[in-house]
């Protein structure tokens, strides 16, 4: 009995390791697609833009998008929600694109922005449903996220670039 299951192991680690996952973007740095030259510029100036400072953590596919999360676990991160459309061109570095725009991913405004955008799911109702955790920021010295904001689960129909509703939650269930 034990040979057997050791043979079932070999062929599932054997099947398993001809799978391999096909790289399609790759990036050395990230960054956005700013409407002008001058924005990006700007932003960088500021400090606004820190393009090394960002790690996407978060994917999801929904139609012609795929939707990529950056949290802002660092300063100069744009937009925290972004997309790369599908149709477009290949590239294998391409630009994010602030979702829904650059003032909808406004760092501070709790109201109608996103703060940091950990995970992305869009469902069979074309809906996007966003955890935004709502911090800024990491403190190596506390040890501790600093939070400005609640918790927030943010709810974005997909087939419109409007935020449609947010649902403050400290507990999600």
């Amino acid at each position: 009995m034990a040979a057997k299951f050791l043979v079932f192991c070999g062929l599932v680690s054997l099947a398993s390791a001809t799978i391999k996952l096909q790289e399609i973007f790759s990036w050395n740095v990230v960054d956005w697609n700013y409407p002008d030259q001058f924005s990006k510029q700007q932003a960088l100036r500021t400090g606004a833009l820190i393009p090394e400072n960002a790690l996407p953590v978060g994917i999801e596919r929904w139609r012609n998008k795929l939707f990529v999360s950056v949290p802002r676990w660092r300063s100069g991160i744009p937009a925290t929600l972004n997309y790369i459309p599908l149709d477009a061109p290949y590239e294998p570095s391409p630009k994010l694109t602030p979702y829904p725009s650059f003032e909808g991913n406004e760092l501070g405004n709790c109201q109608t922005g996103l703060t940091t955008v950990y995970r992305v799911k869009a469902d069979q109702c074309d809906r996007l449903w966003v955890l935004d955790i709502g911090t800024y920021g990491y403190d190596k010295k506390m040890d501790f996220f600093i939070i400005p904001i609640p918790i927030f689960l943010t709810y974005v129909p997909s087939t419109t670039l409007q935020m449609c509703a947010r649902t403050r939650s400290m507990y999600l269930t």
